[in-house]
């Protein structure tokens, strides 16, 4: 995830807000503030993958808007 945040920052044409960039924030901090022996929980996944599919579909249109 941290890796993912980073490839994002790199990108310097991304708007300042942009929905994906702050979708992965979220789920960085997150996992961030747990304890290694953590795990989270079947709703957390749900919603993590949720999440991360929002944020790629939201990228892909960034790119093909970019790209006009």
């Amino acid at each position: 995830m941290s890796d993912l945040m980073d490839s994002l920052t790199r990108i310097p044409a991304l708007p300042a807000g942009f929905e994906p960039s702050d979708l992965v924030q979220k789920w960085l901090v997150t996992l961030n503030s747990m304890r290694a022996v953590e795990e989270i929980d079947d709703d957390q996944t749900r919603e993590l993958l949720h999440d991360l599919d929002k944020a790629y579909s939201g990228f892909h249109r960034f790119l093909k808007s970019e790209s006009k």
